[in-house]
């Protein structure tokens, strides 16, 4: 079998907006960052609701694309009725020499069968949590610039959270996914591809806020990216991480046992990566 890895890669999105734009955006929002029903019954006066604390985050997902493509040859026996119900035997004019008996109404040809399976997958993950996120495919149509040393990766006056899924995991879903068993008596072509493999991390300006007189905190994130405002659950204050390259792309660390379809296999993935990765 043939198991390509793209290179990994790392991008960072633009910004649309600063972070003083980010602040006018919060700032307008905050009678209705506490939901519609509360300021229906309870509207808070314009000095009752503080924005607390603020800050400026990048959050990371992975952008991963495979495909397989299997060309093989499998023998295969083909029924075929006979109309003539008196018939014993069936002699093929291709192949006069070989009589074929009938059997409960048919005679068995045995032929060639080509087949060729292409299959496709594209997945987009949470950095932090592993889960599938497809509405960030937005993302990958905006503006990013391309992060050639990962681990000088640290904007000021931001935090970056670093991510709790490494390029093997990723890969490993994708490639266990692609790879079936099939019964055949000739492989033409026997190919499992990672076609793109990318961490990406986004800016989020997050704002916490205090309803004073009520006592209730809220938090909300602005999409630096799209702008898009959502309330969320996640508190301003996570401790930012420094980027390890080694650590989050370590596909040649873990290639030889990511895979277990079959031990051959499985080393020749870890071959194959091993090279590719002392390569660079």
């Amino acid at each position: 079998m043939d198991v390509r890895i793209a290179q990994e890669r790392a991008f960072v999105l633009h910004s649309s907006i600063s972070m003083e734009q980010a602040k006018e955006k919060a700032w307008a929002q905050k009678l209705n960052v506490f939901g519609a029903l509360n300021n229906l019954m309870f509207r808070p006066k314009d000095d009752d609701v503080q924005i607390t604390r603020h800050e400026l985050r990048y959050e990371p997902f992975w952008h991963v694309a495979a495909r397989s493509e299997l060309d093989y040859d499998v023998r295969e026996t083909y029924p075929l009725a006979v109309k003539n119900p008196t018939a014993t035997k069936v002699t093929l004019e291709i192949s006069p020499d070989q009589p074929l008996e009938v059997r409960d109404g048919q005679v068995m040809v045995t032929g060639i069968t080509r087949c060729l399976d292409v299959q496709q997958r594209e997945q987009i993950l949470d950095g932090l949590t592993g889960e599938e996120r497809p509405p960030y495919g937005v993302y990958l149509r905006r503006p990013m610039t391309e992060l050639t040393s990962l681990d000088q990766f640290a904007p000021p006056d931001a935090v970056v959270l670093a991510p709790e899924i490494r390029s093997s995991f990723v890969v490993r879903q994708q490639l266990t996914s692609l790879m079936k068993a099939v019964h055949a008596d000739q492989f033409h072509t026997e190919l499992v591809e990672v076609t793109a493999l990318a961490l990406f991390f986004r800016p989020v300006y997050a704002f916490d806020y205090h309803w004073v007189s009520k006592q209730r905190q809220q938090s909300m994130e602005l999409d630096g990216s799209t702008g898009e405002l959502r309330n969320t659950t996640r508190k301003i204050g996570a401790a930012g991480s420094k980027l390890d390259k080694d650590l989050l792309f370590d596909i040649g660390a873990d290639a030889v046992g990511m895979i277990v379809p079959g031990g051959n296999i499985a080393m020749k993935v870890g071959k194959m990566v091993v090279q590719r990765t002392r390569a660079q």
